[in-house]
């Protein structure tokens, strides 16, 4: 067939695939993850990604995610951080908030986890709002046992308290409110 020379050249059609959307949208899942630290999260949306798009162009990136991500979650410092971390939780749980305050701040004062300094730093003001809330609360009680008169519960429930937070300096001034109530409590 001869083209003429009046018609118009046939319109360019890209016949390359598009990428899909989902896909560029895990990837970015998994960077998140990877810049959060969330090193197990990141294998298992790098899974997730090698399933979904077995024949993806960016194969090769998404490996080298979960190699980064495989290497971190192996790591010494990490483990030792997650443990860490876990640990704290446990407590927080416990409501032994005392004890996961002065675990974090050991965390932070070890050099070896100094890429983890403002996740602990984090941490440690979250236990410390959490335990104001929670030690309050208790004082709260103990002051009811004394509205009903139960002075010997009272007694016993701000002495429990005085040895849990004993030696947090976080809490101080509730630590004086407790002193201040067994005070009253020595003549009743």
């Amino acid at each position: 067939k001869e083209v003429s020379e009046n018609q118009p050249p046939p319109p360019w059609e890209d016949t390359s695939e598009q990428p899909d959307p989902n896909e560029i949208a895990h990837m970015s899942d998994i960077r998140e993850r990877l810049k959060k630290e969330e090193y197990s999260a990141a294998v298992q949306l790098v899974e997730a990604f090698l399933k979904k798009y077995p024949e993806s162009d960016n194969l090769k990136f998404v490996r080298k995610y979960r190699k980064e991500a495989e290497e971190k979650l192996n790591s010494k410092v990490w483990r030792k951080f997650h443990n860490l971390e876990s640990r704290a939780q446990v407590l927080r749980q416990e409501n032994k908030f005392v004890e996961a305050i002065r675990m974090i701040s050991a965390g932070l004062e070890n050099p070896e986890l100094a890429p983890y300094q403002s996740k602990l730093t984090v941490l440690k003001n979250e236990l410390i709002l959490s335990g104001k809330v929670y030690y309050k609360t208790q004082i709260a009680k103990g002051e009811a046992l004394i509205d009903e008169g139960n002075f010997p519960g009272a007694r016993t429930h701000f002495g429990r308290l005085h040895r849990e937070i004993s030696g947090g300096d976080e809490f101080r001034l509730l630590l004086q409110a407790i002193e201040l109530h067994l005070k009253s409590l020595t003549s009743r």
